[in-house]
């Protein structure tokens, strides 16, 4: 059963090439949901026992919840070898509108 799933995992392992490609539909997702993204953080990471990459990526945004929310669903499902990582938001009061978040991603990408 382990097998198999490490198998189905790797099914679905993006390719490290397309990792621009990638960044471009995050920052796409963002401006369909008029979200202010600041400058965010790459880091690369060679998992060796797995064969495979994780490319993590920090976003801080700023936005109302449901727009982060939305930005969140429409990321993940158009990028099938995408986790959410972390997330923390924050808010000055109840009435603010605008929610901050720091989102974490991580893309799990084949190591070729």
């Amino acid at each position: 059963e382990t097998e198999e799933r490490f198998l189905a995992f790797a099914a679905v392992l993006g390719d490290k090439r397309d990792l621009n490609r990638v960044v471009s539909l995050i920052f796409a997702q963002a401006g369909k949901n008029e979200l202010t993204l600041a400058k965010a953080e790459y880091k690369l990471d060679a998992v060796k026992q797995g064969g495979f990459n994780a490319y993590r990526v920090t976003l801080p945004v700023r936005g109302s919840y449901p727009q982060l929310r939305r930005f969140l669903d429409a990321t993940l499902q158009s990028i099938p070898f995408a986790a959410l990582e972390d997330v923390d938001f924050k808010r000055e009061s109840i009435g603010t509108p605008t929610t901050e978040a720091k989102l974490r991603f991580v893309f799990f990408l084949k190591d070729v």
